[in-house]
Formats: structure tokens, C-alpha cells, sequence
């Protein structure tokens, strides 16, 4: 990639192929619950952004457009033609968004995962006293401390949420499904005691109607026995997801006959 290596691992066959985000500071083996299965559904690519897992760290801190662009490199490198279901988990949601709003023509379908979600914090704001805004803003505070694997996720949160209201705006009219975390209790376990449960949990879900709202062929679910790892949770409830919007990307392809559809 131009001075770094970065590790991408494909298996199955067919189209549209699927490629598999991870979320923030996570390694692509998040995603070992589901690989077989989607695998088995069609081809299928998982890979390990810059810093994570088994990829060489960038010589330089990156964006999420050259993260986009990054993956758009990687992709063309490994000879995995479009066009993509893309799947992103978390952050990786994030990047997905605005890959999709960046080459559109190139993307067949979409899933989310519980994405991290813009302008949380502002409509969490008001459900939140003095002291757990100044906490919900230490959390950022103590993450620039420490920096992050990726050296880009978070730095440059500013960066991430401008590249959202811009180019994650513009999806795509591809079959789109978004899930959103529902389980109260695993929402408690986070150990969050000055975010209030009930509160966060409606915020998510409206943002997350909206994310539905962009895509004309969105759809909403609440995965409501899950918490932020859905495909940990209830892998059946993504793997349901892909399949069904890997099903609409192949009949609404090109040249695909009701034989050839009924076939794959």
C-alpha cells in the first residue's frame, strides 16, 4: 500500500461480493461468527485496517476519506471487482457510509450494525446533567489520551463526523438495512451509570430510523436481544440481514434472469 502492508483475507464465491468492517480498534477476526456463513452465501472479504490485527501501521495519520480511499486501493490490489455489499460494524459503519457516498456506482447493497451514530452526543444532551456531559466528554478526552491503534479513528473526530453529514448523506438507492442494539440490560452492564438507559436507547433508535431513511429501500431493525456486538449476540439476526440484501442486490443486477437468480 505504498510503504505498509495490509492483510486481507477472501473466501467464497460468486456476486455481489461482500466486504466486512470492523469497528474501532478491532481486528477482522470480529467478524469469526459470521465468515462460514456469509462465505458460504458468496464471496466474502474481511480485512485488518491500517494498525490492527495482522496490517502494518500507516507511515502517516489518515482521514476517513483516505481510509475510504485506502480501502477502495486495497480492493483494486486484490483484484475484488465491484460491485459490494458492504457490511460495517460500529466505526466501521462510519467508513462504510462514506465509501457508499463516495463511489455509489460501485456499491450493491448496505447493512449497519449498530453504527456509531452522529450528532449522538448533541441529542444526548439534553438527558444528561452537568456532570454527565463533563463525563461523556472526558471518555473522548481520555481516548486522545491514549491514542488509538489506528491513529486516525478518533483524532480526528471533527474529520469523521463532517465526512458523515457530507458524502454519508448521499447513499446509494440499493437495498439498505440498519440494526440498532436494543437489549436494556446489556446497555446497563456498560457500567454508563450517568447516561440514562432509557433515554439512549430511544435516541439510538431514532437515529437509527433516520440512517434507514436515507436509502430509499431502507429498512429499520431493533435487535433486541443484543448489545453493541450484534453479530455477537444474535449472528443470525446480520447473517438474515446480508442475505437478504444479497439476494436483492443479484435480482435487481443487470442482465440477471429469473433463472440465473432462482440458480444462485
Amino acid at each position: 500500500m505504498g510503504g505498509y502492508r495490509l492483510h486481507l483475507e477472501s473466501a467464497g464465491r460468486g456476486s455481489p461480493t461482500v466486504v466486512l468492517e470492523a469497528g474501532s480498534s478491532v481486528s477482522s477476526e470480529t467478524w469469526d461468527p459470521l465468515w462460514p456463513a456469509v462465505a458460504a452465501l458468496t464471496r466474502t472479504v474481511r480485512y485488518d485496517r491500517a494498525g490492527l490485527g495482522r496490517s502494518e501501521p500507516r507511515p502517516r495519520t489518515w482521514t476517513i476519506r483516505g481510509m475510504v480511499a485506502e480501502l477502495r486501493v486495497l480492493l483494486d490490489r486484490a483484484r475484488l471487482r465491484p460491485p459490494y455489499v458492504l457490511v460495517g460494524h460500529s466505526f466501521g459503519v462510519q467508513v462504510v457510509r462514506v465509501f457508499a457516498g463516495t463511489y455509489p456506482t460501485e456499491v450493491a447493497g448496505l447493512v449497519f450494525v449498530d453504527g456509531a451514530q452522529e450528532e449522538l452526543e448533541e441529542r444526548m444532551a439534553p438527558f444528561l446533567t452537568d456532570e454527565g456531559r463533563r463525563l461523556w466528554r472526558q471518555g473522548w478526552d481520555d481516548v486522545l489520551a491514549t491514542g488509538d491503534p489506528e491513529g486516525v479513528a478518533y483524532a480526528r473526530l471533527a474529520e469523521v463526523q463532517e465526512g458523515l453529514r457530507d458524502e454519508g448523506r448521499r447513499l446509494p438507492d440499493v437495498p439498505l438495512v440498519v440494526l440498532t442494539a436494543g437489549n436494556r440490560g446489556a446497555r446497563e452492564r456498560l457500567g454508563l451509570d450517568w447516561v440514562p438507559v432509557d433515554a439512549f436507547l430511544g435516541v439510538t433508535r431514532e437515529i437509527g430510523e433516520e440512517t434507514a431513511a436515507l436509502g430509499r429501500q431502507g429498512r429499520h431493525v431493533i435487535a433486541e436481544g443484543s448489545g453493541h456486538f450484534v453479530h455477537f449476540d444474535e449472528p443470525e439476526l446480520v447473517l438474515a440481514a446480508i442475505e437478504e440484501v444479497v439476494r436483492a442486490a443479484r435480482a435487481s443486477a443487470p442482465g440477471t434472469s429469473a433463472k440465473q437468480r432462482s440458480s444462485r
